[in-house]
């Protein structure tokens, strides 16, 4: 094949990064078709980015038709993930799952029945392998620097009130943020450590973005001039926001400005404190709490060597000292140019190379079901307040199959600044 045939299923934010992806390698891949149910928000969308004339559909039929694509990819709410990835594999196309893999444990069956049926490649979407930071700790772990790792630990703060303006605030749609947005961290948590989950408990609850209010977004409420918890725009990013999707809801009824403190049922935690219990013996804890004030990651671990710690907003810094001697070495980690850190161009040409070579450079749907397996456990623990077995949600087979990889030497990054043993 002369180019990837590309099409993109879902046309919010992330799809509209990717059509700006594979736009940089134009002469590898085209963007041939984007299917987007909601006809008057894709337009909206395309006028406001700029995007070019690529055919838009609104029914799958017609999208496999006219885009006649060799790769989707699903961009859409994380509830869609399995109808979309199912379809996409079954029409005998190489399939993209942006993350989560899915959120339930009859989605993550479904999928994984599809793709066994399949000859087709199904590549996850975890962009954060490719950023440098965790692409350092990785390489230090697997180098054996730290010795047998016994101990991780994320913390993730995060500026999460965005998440309680859109779609993510109710179960229904992600089940828990645990599973939307730290499936990531829970996936290079499994990627680092070297092994699959085998149990996990978690506390949550909904502390902070709780209320009383019973309008349906700040464009509605009275109180928005002087609500603490109002959106705050300029004239354009308003004006963006009623034409890309105040106006268009009366297809879908989704403003993507509801009020964070609404009064509704089925509203997602808005902290997750869980312990992971690994097969090789490892435990770990991830902590994600949505109403802090900064964002980032603060990672550590502990293996019977030495411990690791690294610090996302701090400056892009790795320490390692060894337990016994106390000797230090620090690694000072360059930032990449492009988003999310630098990591979606580098990823974005391992997506196109992976079709091009028909051999997958991609993180395998497996990491894909580790990941969201611990966030649909944790949020079970949350639920019954009891520990959850892995194997009582999906057959092991499906975790344990694809052992978490090592980095291959072409993405290693010797040439990091290692600024060698700094002593105590």
């Amino acid at each position: 094949m002369s180019r990837v045939r590309v099409g993109i299923i879902g046309l919010g934010d992330r799809g509209i990064s990717f059509v700006r992806n594979f736009e940089a390698y134009s002469e590898l891949a085209e963007v041939t078709g984007i299917l987007e149910r909601n006809r008057p928000r894709a337009e909206a969308m395309a006028k406001w980015h700029g995007v070019g004339d690529i055919p838009c559909f609104e029914t799958w039929d017609e999208f496999v038709a006219g885009a006649r694509c060799d790769l989707v990819l699903v961009t859409t709410p994380d509830d869609t993930h399995p109808e979309m990835i199912v379809k996409g594999l079954e029409a005998g196309l190489h399939v993209f799952a942006e993350k989560p893999l899915a959120n339930s444990a009859e989605g993550l069956r479904a999928i994984m029945g599809a793709y066994e049926r399949s000859d087709r490649m199904l590549m996850m979407g975890f962009n954060m392998r490719y950023h440098n930071l965790p692409k350092k700790m990785k390489e230090i772990a697997q180098r054996g620097e730290l010795g047998n790792i016994l101990i991780g630990n994320c913390h993730h703060p995060e500026t999460g009130i965005r998440y309680f303006r859109r779609w993510h605030k109710y179960r229904a749609k992600v089940r828990g943020l645990v599973i939307h947005k730290g499936c990531h961290q829970l996936d290079l948590m499994n990627w680092i450590v070297g092994s699959h989950p085998v149990e996990v408990y978690a506390q949550g609850d909904l502390a902070v973005f709780k209320g009383d209010k019973t309008v349906p977004g700040c464009h509605d409420c009275p109180e928005s001039k002087t609500c603490p918890y109002a959106r705050r725009l300029d004239h354009r990013s308003e004006q963006r926001l009623r034409d890309i999707y105040i106006n268009p809801a009366s297809v879908d009824g989704y403003t993507r400005n509801y009020c964070p403190i609404s009064a509704e049922d089925g509203v997602v935690p808005d902290f997750y404190l869980v312990t992971i219990r690994y097969a090789n013996g490892a435990r770990a804890t991830y902590n994600e709490i949505h109403f802090a004030g900064r964002s980032g990651m603060d990672w550590s671990f502990y293996g019977d060597k030495a411990m690791l710690t690294a610090n996302s907003t701090m400056g892009n810094t790795i320490e390692r000292v060894d337990m016994l001697s106390g000797e230090r070495a620090v690694y000072d980690v360059p930032t990449a140019k492009g988003g999310h850190g630098g990591a979606d161009p580098v990823m974005t040409m391992d997506i196109i190379t992976s079709v091009l070579e028909g051999v997958s450079k991609m993180p395998p749907p497996e990491a894909g079901v580790r990941s969201s397996v611990i966030g649909i456990a944790a949020m079970q623990s949350i639920e019954e307040g009891r520990p959850v077995r892995i194997d009582e949600i999906i057959p092991m087979e499906y975790v344990e199959r694809c052992p978490e990889e090592v980095l291959s030497a072409e993405a290693a990054v010797e040439d990091m600044g290692y600024s060698g043993a700094l002593g105590q």
